[in-house]
């Protein structure tokens, strides 16, 4: 859902009319934002099905412990931290730090461990690792953005974006990329930009990749191999890919699942209408908005889990097909 058919379909169900005073749409999207922070962020990191997950790659630094999160992750949104090992024989992996205890805590005081980082723990929106490395080691942070500020969609449409047309590479992380159209600005210094998709649950990309104008067209922008593979695999739609090059936390777009963004038209038509003095109504549209949340969450949630979702079922048919005392002679689950 663009951010055009969020604002018109809140001021249909809340009966606001375009030229209201106090309604503006940036209004609108202000309290879409704030909704999808204040209500939006529990369930879908609860759902861990990836929504807003992603990652970034550190490098320890000997006798350092303490490094910080990404400044766009959400509060305490660390979903875990891996750890990359070289092994001559195997190519090398990696394996999971666990979350410290304060029984691990005391046991790591006088563990040397030759250094190898074993656990970690939040410090504001730090995270401290135990033991302290004692060299350089590269951790890859799995964290959960914050959702993008909300534009209003023409302002997105004509100044904020431009589509890829193709990806090269230049070697190491550097890529080029044809936009479509001229770019807006000339970005002659290094530049933080997000990609975006502009179909399905406009998921990002990249989050604030660095890059660099070399061209009206052309954008030279450092990405991992698989950010730069999900941009070559994206199909031409009418002669660009549906992936966008946007300014950094802002968005045209609700990143949202297509389920979840009705409930979160709801949730701000309620404010709107508290806002008007209808809090009846208010009620509402606000009680709806939760009952969409929890019916998604509870069909995500077996599938988020590794487990298969279990169906009950009266059918008449299925009772006929395995009788009336199910497949092992009880009731089983009908």
């Amino acid at each position: 859902m663009d951010t055009f058919d969020f604002v018109e379909q809140v001021r249909d169900l809340s009966q606001v009319p375009d030229n209201d005073e106090d309604i503006t749409t940036q209004f609108i999207l202000t309290q879409g934002h704030l909704g999808l922070m204040e209500r939006f962020t529990q369930p879908v990191v609860m759902l861990r099905n990836g929504t807003w997950l992603h990652s970034t790659d550190i490098t320890t630094t000997a006798g350092v412990s303490r490094y910080r999160l990404p400044e766009r992750s959400i509060v305490q949104g660390l979903e875990k931290i891996e750890c990359f090992v070289s092994n001559s024989g195997t190519g090398g992996g990696m394996y999971l730090l666990n979350v410290l205890t304060s029984i691990q805590a005391t046991d790591y005081e006088g563990l040397n461990n030759a250094g190898r980082p074993a656990a970690f723990t939040y410090q504001a929106d730090n995270v401290v690792i135990f033991p302290t490395p004692t060299s350089n080691w590269t951790l890859r942070i799995w964290y959960y953005v914050r959702p993008s500020f909300l534009a209003d969609w023409n302002d997105w449409v004509s100044d904020i974006q431009s589509r890829i047309i193709s990806i090269t590479s230049l070697g190491g992380d550097s890529y080029d990329l044809e936009l479509e159209g001229v770019n807006q600005q000339s970005y002659t210094d290094p530049t933080p930009f997000d990609l975006q998709w502009g179909s399905g649950n406009h998921e990002l990309v990249a989050v604030s990749a660095v890059g660099m104008a070399t061209g009206p067209s052309n954008l030279t922008i450092q990405l991992t191999l698989d950010q730069a593979a999900i941009i070559e695999a994206a199909p031409l739609d009418d002669g660009a890919k549906d992936i966008y090059v946007t300014a950094p936390d802002v968005t045209g777009y609700i990143q949202l699942p297509e389920e979840l963004c009705n409930a979160l038209v709801s949730y701000v038509g309620a404010v709107v209408l508290a806002e008007k003095g209808d809090s009846e109504k208010a009620q509402v549209f606000s009680q709806k908005a939760e009952l969409a949340i929890k019916n998604i969450v509870d069909i995500a949630m077996p599938r988020s889990k590794g487990q298969p979702p279990v169906f009950k079922t009266r059918n008449t048919y299925l009772r006929r097909r395995i009788g009336r005392w199910g497949w092992g002679g009880g009731w089983g689950n009908f």
